[in-house]
Parts: structure tokens; sequence; C-alpha cells
């Protein structure tokens, strides 16, 4: 299959149009009619019907229109690490909005090389690097996959968080135990978070009551703040509003709890290439200054 008949079904898919799409690609009707045959020819099936009111997408055009992007997607990405000098980072929620942005610009400042920052899901951002669509992935979690490496580059505190006016902002320490009683608030499905509290509390993490399931940190934030539950989060997600006195946060004094953020890049990333360079700065720094 070539690229330029996988760019041409694409645009007929949004087009349903031959004649608007050949202008489109400064091609002839039966040049693109050719591309589409031989695509057609490859793949073996019929992927569009054409009729005097323009061009439709078969069953199988319709199943192969989201491979299509992808593999287009991929093409542009295999580019871009071929001719370009820079970096593409792929980081979970979390850790792309509380901690990347200063470091990815001290990064790019120190070592002149274009940065990219792309944010999501941990699963997702743990597909992006699997997938060659990013150069490396900061994380909360890494399932051990052969052909990466793996570190630690942060061990970055949970604290419990709950609203300025809740009981628990008059007692000395927060414990274990004053958690079972409570409405807890889960976060984004994935992060780890959960994990992390259940190691923690053991036998007792059965008596946990997870009321609602919120999504984003951002979420889980504003519904504490109104009331409906407590939770727990990463200490640098909520540093502004414990500041300004519109959240409460506390560890726990009998079982601190923390979570190791990790940095993953290809195994074959050679000394002096940007992955593992990128790693090297936030091994080397991070984890040191989190240290002290």
């Amino acid at each position: 299959m070539k690229l330029p008949a996988l760019r041409a079904f694409l645009d007929l898919a949004e087009t349903g149009n031959f004649r608007a799409t050949a202008r489109r690609l400064a091609l002839s009707p039966s040049a693109l009619s050719m591309q589409v045959r031989t695509l057609e020819d490859d793949l073996g099936a019929v992927l569009i019907v054409r009729d005097r009111r323009g061009c439709t997408l078969t069953p199988a055009g319709r199943r192969a229109l989201p491979l299509m992007r992808s593999l287009t997607g991929l093409a542009d990405r295999l580019q871009t690490v071929v001719r370009e000098h820079g970096l593409h980072i792929a980081a979970s929620s979390n850790i792309g909005t509380y901690l990347l942005p200063p470091l990815c610009r001290r990064f790019q400042t120190e070592t002149t090389l274009e940065t990219r920052l792309t944010v999501g899901g941990n699963p997702e951002s743990a597909e992006r690097l699997r997938s060659g669509q990013a150069d490396c992935a900061v994380l909360e979690w890494w399932p051990a996959t052969e052909g990466f490496h793996c570190a630690v580059w942060r061990r970055e505190p949970l604290l419990v968080i709950a609203p300025p006016d809740h009981p628990w902002t008059r007692r000395e320490r927060l414990l274990a135990d004053d958690l079972l009683g409570e409405p807890l608030l889960g976060g984004e499905s994935g992060s780890g978070t959960g994990t992390v509290l259940r190691q923690a509390l053991g036998e007792r993490a059965r008596r946990l009551r997870v009321s609602m399931q919120l999504g984003g940190t951002e979420t889980v934030k504003q519904a504490v703040m109104n009331g409906l539950g407590v939770s727990v989060v990463m200490a640098s997600a909520v540093r502004d509003e414990v500041a300004a006195g519109r959240l409460w946060a506390a560890p726990l004094a009998d079982a601190p709890l923390h979570k190791e953020l990790l940095v993953v890049r290809a195994e074959q990333a050679a000394e002096g290439e940007a992955p593992r360079r990128f790693q090297e700065f936030l091994t080397g720094t991070c984890l040191q200054a989190t240290a002290r």
C-alpha cells in the first residue's frame, strides 16, 4: 500500500466527491480513480462506491477508515523523527499538568532540542511510547515491557485532601483508619493511586468507600472543595489550593503514601540521543532534588 493512495482515500472519505478531492490533491479524476483502485486491489475489497451524487464508503471502507488514519499518522510521525532534531514526550495527566512544563522548558533551553509535550491518561501515554508516537514517556506506572528502559525520577508524596471546614482540620495528625468512614472520591482511572493506597492499608483497604469516580484531578479538587468527599492526590497537584486555603491537605501519619514517577524510553536509544538525554536529565537532576 502506498501513502498517496491512503491519503487519497482519506480525502475522499472527507469530501465525498471525486472532483473536489482531485482538485485538492492536484490530480486528474482518472489518476485519483487509479489510486483508489490500486488500494482496493491491495486490500482485496471495494472501499468506495461512486454514483451521480458523489461517493460513499462501503462497510469495508468504514472499517478501514480509522486504521488508515492511524497508518498515515504514523507515517507523518516517522517523517518528523527522521527530519527534525527534537524530542516528543508523552506524559500522564497529573505529571504533564503539574510537574513537567517547567522541566521541559529547562531541558529545551539547556540542550537547544525542540521539545513537544503531549498530555493524556497514563494508559494512553504508555501506548504512545510503545507505538512509536512518542520518543519517551513520563508516567505514574509502567507495565514491564521488553525493549524499553524505565527509571524512577521522582518520589512524589500523596496527601489526603478535604475541604477547609472539615473536622480533620482540627486534628493534630491524620491516621489511615480515619479514611475508612469517609466518602472517598476517585480520580483518573489507571493512575495507580488506588494501588498505592491499597498496598499501604493492607486488609483495611477493603473497608474504603469510594463514592464517586470523577476522572481528572481538577474535577476531584472541585468536588472536595464543595464537600462531596475526601480524596488522595499528588502533593504537587494541590500546592496552590492549600496555600490559598481552599483545600486542607495532610499525609497519613501511620502510613505515609508516595508514588514513584517513571521516565521510560526505548532501550536502543544511544548515548547522546534525545530520549536518553531527557531520561538522564530527569533522573540526574530531579531525583537528587527530591531526595534533598
